[in-house]
């Protein structure tokens, strides 16, 4: 814990004990020597630089939601074909032949395509093309007041006879790196206009404003988000409660005569341990730090936003986990103990769980890779690339070569680098002498650097709270995919790890040669485009993402795959059973069905081992019982049997049968 000397008299400490022992899974949190190993960490942040004056431009808007007033035809217009019936790679499923009509053949015409840079492009269409269909990419030009605009200022509104935004419906289409869902415009003239990325569209008579503006006053100088497409994501995510993100990094700077935590953190919106959140300041071997580390890393993911002040966050809601891993102080964890405790705490959520590692270490972390190795459907980890400038990306990097739930994260320029020298947006950063994004096998996405965060300095630098323009190295990179990460699973929790990894990796802006290359990844991400195909995958899988039936969405693909008849013919489940969520899915029953204190217990207390869920139910030939320990989170295909298809079916039967049934949940030791 916290000394109390050290704690504001409105820090409630009552409420970090009551934190603690909710969030302990066992853990010995009263660290008196650093575990080893640690000590070969290092954060991938460089020198860093003063901050900018801010600038900021208004723009006029218009409710895309409330035009549609103005149509003669609100609704979208019913178009009875069939949308591309490719094979989805996600899904498994065939897109197409959809139970809505907002969908499109793409062999019923040849749709003139329009693609944009990362820079502010202006689209004109062709009218006579009776579908068109754009891609914005981002656009880093958007705080200076550039946007990318479908021009038809040609026509006035009148001439649209449907508006269906995504927020209505939108369409289905897939311009050949997976469905995602558009926004579309029908004209009086029979075209059509599909399209994703823009922030506006423009009239001979007025404009709609499709993006999202939050009130911070750093947000124009947040070229970052701009070039990411963030802006135009948060039409449709902000952030919600299905996802937890998990930072490992210094932990936060804490001044209790400056109100706690830097003020541009949602202190509300955190979770941490007392005595290890605190960023000491100190490395061990190394001497003072001037700066928080960690303060800069979670700024860009979650800074709170809309509140008028500092900086915008990117995803504005979900909860943060902080965790102290760096430094070699007492009270530090190693990054095996951190995994755990945020995949425990997630796990007693029912959350999905991105974690932000801006670290590098001198060597492969093997109970690291075990973590990462079992939680590929409910972890994902995206982690810095390094700063050496070289070919061969750093630990834990690395394991993205191996594990399909590893982001590795390379550092891209703007529109200049740190001395205002122009770059082309989206080039690898390296400087002559200096550093420089790893790159090599393993590589996955590229993100932005030398960016606006928060800014925690050390007691010894007068102990203040402000912030830098030039947050950078890979360390920069990483949070602002790790927050991408998190709108993505925000939008459709029932993806797991490796899906979002791969929804990022389609829909990145391709940088360098076609394709992949060990140079960029699969180039720069673009959240607008990946948060659409994330939603494209609900509608086709008919799913509602929610954080109270997810489990039992689970649940029933279990019953699906383990039904007596599939287990009989092939003598063991199928593969992808061991895939499956088993913590999740007994963690989603125990909070259905049980007390708050039983939930507690089964969420928090280690001391329990392998104890064993009963629950009875009534059926035709009397009371049936069943047992679920929580070794099922472990167990492999082979081990996933029929005796356990059996003892969900017949629940989840009962549960079918009766509107009345009460199971009944004990724990055993």
């Amino acid at each position: 814990m916290l000394e109390q000397p050290l704690l504001d008299s409105n820090f409630d400490q009552t409420s970090l004990d009551s934190l603690q022992s909710t969030v302990n899974t066992g853990s010995d949190l009263e660290l008196t020597t650093h575990p080893s190993g640690v000590s070969a960490l290092n954060e991938i942040g460089l020198d860093e630089g003063l901050l900018a004056h801010w600038e900021n431009s208004d723009s006029l808007s218009m409710d895309s939601l409330a035009f549609a007033d103005t149509l003669t035809i609100a609704e979208p217009l019913p178009i009875s074909v069939s949308a591309s019936t490719a094979a989805d790679s996600l899904t498994g499923d065939v897109v197409g032949t959809f139970s809505t009509d907002n969908s499109w053949s793409q062999s019923t015409t040849s749709p003139s395509y329009l693609y944009g840079s990362l820079r502010a492009d202006r689209f004109q269409v062709d009218l006579s093309q009776s579908l068109t269909v754009i891609s914005g990419n981002g656009n880093v030009d958007y705080g200076r007041g550039l946007w990318d605009v479908l021009d038809l200022s040609n026509i006035s509104t009148q001439s649209v006879i449907g508006w269906s935004p995504v927020e209505s419906g939108g369409v289905l289409f897939d311009t050949g790196n997976g469905a995602r869902v558009f926004d579309s415009l029908q004209l009086s003239n029979g075209s059509q206009i599909l399209f994703e990325g823009l922030d506006s569209i423009q009239f001979a008579d007025g404009a709609i404003d499709l993006s999202v503006d939050p009130n911070d006053s750093g947000f124009s100088s947040q070229w970052n988000l701009h070039m990411m497409g963030v802006h135009n994501a948060w039409r449709f995510t902000q952030g919600n409660s299905n996802v937890l993100v998990g930072v490992q990094d210094s932990g936060l700077g804490y001044n209790p005569y400056a109100g706690g935590f830097h003020p541009d953190l949602n202190a509300a919106n955190m979770v941490y341990f007392s005595n290890n959140v605190v960023d000491e300041f100190f490395r061990s071997g190394s001497g003072p730090r001037l700066n928080s580390h960690g303060t800069g890393v979670q700024s860009i993911i979650s800074a709170a936003t809309n509140n008028g002040y500092g900086m915008s966050g990117i995803n504005w809601n979900s909860t943060v986990f902080s965790i102290d891993v760096l430094d070699n102080n007492v009270g530090d964890m190693s990054l095996v103990q951190a995994t755990q405790e945020m995949i425990n705490y997630a796990n007693s959520q029912g959350q999905r769980l991105v974690i932000n590692m801006s670290l590098s270490s001198s060597g492969l972390n093997q109970g690291l890779e075990q973590l990462i190795a079992t939680n590929q459907n409910n972890a994902l980890f995206v982690i810095a690339a390094g700063n050496d400038n070289r070919h061969g990306i750093s630990q834990p990097a690395a394991l993205g070569q191996n594990y399909a739930n590893v982001i590795a994260v390379g550092a891209s320029w703007g529109t200049q680098d740190r001395f205002g020298n122009l770059t082309n947006p989206g080039d690898r950063i390296s400087y002559l002498g200096g550093w420089g994004s790893n790159y090599g096998a393993g590589l996955s996405l590229m993100g932005p650097s030398e960016v606006l965060a928060a800014r925690a300095n050390s007691p010894s630098a007068g102990g203040t709270f402000d912030f830098e323009s030039l947050f950078n190295g890979t360390s920069a990179a990483a949070p602002n995919v790790a927050g991408v990460a998190s709108l993505v699973w925000s939008a459709n929790p029932y993806l797991s790890a490796t899906q979002v990894h791969q929804i990022m990796a389609e829909t990145a802006f391709d940088l360098g040669p076609a394709g992949y290359d060990i140079g960029s990844g699969f180039g720069f991400v673009n959240a607008d485009a990946a948060v659409r195909r994330a939603l494209a995958i609900a509608v086709t899988s008919g799913s509602t993402p929610s954080a109270q039936t997810s489990f039992m969405a689970e649940l029933a693909e279990v019953i699906d795959f383990l039904s007596p008849a599939k287990t009989e013919a092939l003598g063991t489940a199928e593969p992808a059973v061991a895939e499956m969520d088993w913590a999740a899915i007994v963690a989603g029953l125990v909070e259905q069905f049980t007390t708050p204190a039983l939930q507690n217990n089964f969420g928090g207390n280690e001391d329990l081992g392998d104890a064993i869920l009963t629950f009875s139910t009534e059926s035709t030939v009397g009371l049936v019982e069943h047992t679920i320990d929580r070794s099922w989170a472990q167990r492999s295909t082979a081990e996933v049997t029929r005796e356990h298809a059996q003892a969900l079916e017949e629940f989840v039967a009962q549960l079918s049968l009766s509107d009345v049934l009460t199971p009944e949940f004990d724990f055993v030791a």
